[in-house]
């Protein structure tokens, strides 16, 4: 029965009802799979559509197509199995503008057999899983920065492994630097200095378009004024003004994040990354971790001009001093997960100067945040004394009078018989193998909560 005849059948007509109401998109066909119904959300979903392709009642279902779920012809296999009597299901596919899991429910209605074609929306899930999954990436991206850069005399020596690495975890087209210079007009001029790009994609590097490019000028005023005060530049680029449009869709620019490097709380450059193949989220805790990627940026660069300063006037002591600063910058960042959840990944050796800095950063963050657990990741620590069990000890039972959690990852074999060794108290903290253990074990308290 189709809506065109349901008047004549009150029950159909309630049934009809009851499937408007339900939150999922549902479509009713009948063994010929022709379109009999379709409920309020799965008009609303296909409303857009072209008329002469979209589900529609009367149409068949397998000829119909849509740009939000795709063709009718993806769940063919799924409707021949409930056809022939079995309940099936087909998880989603990402090749399409949302994400749907479908469920076909074979169903007698008098001596006729109809099919239930609901259509579970799972986009937002699936994003944040992705996220999560990228977040971590990035976040080992951010240790491997550290490292480099810690262990290198001059950052620039390890600049192109570390954009590479960044561009690899974060699934983008393309990871570039660029320094902004002042122009002999006072302009802010932005010259490219280094690049990454995926396979397939053009690099730019060469573009003499984006080599001493007066910001201003090209219209992008707004990205001095946002960078300069450190903020980020992030989005869909068709959402942008025109202006930067004009700069940014001839190198097949799609979305784009931009975060600012600052030396010395001075704009010295940015971060960019740009996606190039399709329409780009960026969640708020990628953003966070590519600041604290642009943040090690800074610091090295900063670090590499203290040096140099320092050679100048054979000051080892003042570049011992400035070398434990960097250290400090490096391996002390704060990156929300979740809104009750903050990770700081620790890399380097923890003195007793180093461990004040974590115990503040951390403490500010909770209080900042409203942090209802922080994770410390020790994998980056080479070595486990008495001296960083007390240290670890002190920033837990801190954490606990500001009502936030404190877990540690990263705890290896070695390090866990270090501590038993030692006879630290450990009991009520929470600690696990890996950082992607303790994320998932903290977003699933918080979810508790």
């Amino acid at each position: 029965m189709t809506e065109l005849d349901q008047r004549d059948d009150p029950n159909a007509t309630n049934a009809f009802r009851v499937l408007d109401a339900l939150p999922d998109a549902v479509a009713v066909l009948d063994a010929d799979l022709v379109i009999q119904h379709l409920n309020a959300h799965f008009r609303a979903l296909v409303g857009s559509d072209p008329a002469a392709t979209r589900f529609a009642v009367g149409r068949r279902y397998l000829e119909c197509r849509s740009t939000a779920i795709g063709p009718g012809t993806l769940d063919e296999e799924a409707l021949a199995e409930a056809l022939a009597g079995k309940r099936s299901e087909r998880a989603g596919a990402s090749a399409w503008a949302r994400v749907f899991d479908t469920q076909v429910l074979p169903y007698a209605e008098g001596d006729r057999t109809l099919l239930l074609v609901v259509k579970q929306d799972m986009t937002e899930r699936r994003l944040a899983e992705a996220a999560l999954v990228r977040y971590h990436a990035v976040l080992e991206a951010v240790g491997f920065a550290a490292a480099q850069f810690l262990g290198m005399g001059d950052w620039e020596e390890s600049v192109g492994s570390v954009i590479e690495r960044l561009g690899r975890a974060t699934d983008v087209s393309r990871v570039y630097v660029f320094e902004m210079l002042s122009g002999e007009d006072g302009a802010v001029l932005a010259a490219q200095r280094y690049e990454w790009a995926a396979e397939g994609v053009t690099p730019q590097i060469d573009n003499p378009d984006l080599q001493s490019v007066p910001l201003e000028a090209i219209g992008c005023g707004r990205w001095i004024e946002l960078l300069s005060r450190n903020d980020c530049v992030h989005g869909l680029v068709c959402d942008f003004p025109q202006g930067e449009r004009d700069i940014l869709e001839p190198q097949d620019v799609v979305a784009i994040a931009v975060v600012p490097i600052m030396v010395d709380d001075i704009w010295w450059g940015f971060i960019g990354l740009d996606e190039c193949r399709r329409p780009r989220p960026w969640s708020a805790a990628e953003i966070e971790a590519l600041r604290a990627a642009a943040g090690l940026f800074g610091a090295a660069i900063q670090h590499q001009r203290a040096r140099a300063a320092l050679r100048q006037s054979l000051a080892q002591e003042a570049l011992i001093r400035a070398q434990e600063d960097a250290l400090l910058q490096l391996s002390t960042p704060l990156i929300p997960v979740h809104d009750d959840v903050v990770v700081m990944p620790l890399v380097g050796a923890l003195d007793q100067k180093r461990a004040e800095r974590v115990l503040e950063t951390l403490l500010s963050g909770i209080v900042e945040r409203s942090a209802r657990a922080a994770i410390l990741d020790v994998t980056g620590i080479p070595r486990l004394d008495a001296d960083v069990a007390d240290a670890l000890l002190r920033v837990a039972r801190a954490a606990r009078l500001l009502g936030a959690e404190v877990m540690l990852s990263g705890i290896r074999p070695e390090v866990a018989r270090t501590l038993i060794g030692l006879g630290a108290d450990f009991g009520g903290i929470a600690t696990t193998a890996s950082l992607k253990a303790a994320i998932a074990m903290a977003l699933k308290r918080a979810g508790k909560r």
